[in-house]
């Protein structure tokens, strides 16, 4: 499930913005059953590092849940019960923590996966 999070989320920005994750990190959506859910935040967003790190001013936030006991993610990926964290922003995406990046295709890897 989808879920919008934040004061006055935005989505005009976090459609656009979940496209591109699930783009750059194409297993989210392979193993969405797995998933409790996708919370997005676009006003509210609270990777204030990005701006720092990559010069961005806007981005949305993104928590994906993933289920205690997933059936279909692979297990030596040791993601049961975690909360993945990603910011999506204006030339790609920011892995929040390292199991996170395996869902973007990375292995264990944090920081920013440039985009086109």
């Amino acid at each position: 499930s989808f879920k919008l999070a934040g004061k006055n989320p935005n989505f005009a920005e976090i459609k656009p913005a979940l496209s591109r994750l699930l783009k750059i990190c194409p297993d989210i959506l392979r193993y969405q059953d797995d998933m409790e859910g996708i919370r997005a935040s676009s006003d509210e967003a609270t990777a204030g590092y990005v701006e720092h790190d990559h010069g961005w001013t806007q981005w949305v936030s993104f928590q994906v849940k993933v289920k205690d006991d997933p059936a279909e993610i692979p297990a030596d990926w040791g993601v049961e019960g975690q909360e993945l964290l990603y910011a999506v922003g204006a030339d790609g995406v920011d892995v929040g923590k390292q199991m996170a990046g395996r869902f973007c295709g990375e292995g264990e890897k944090t920081g920013l996966i440039k985009t086109d």
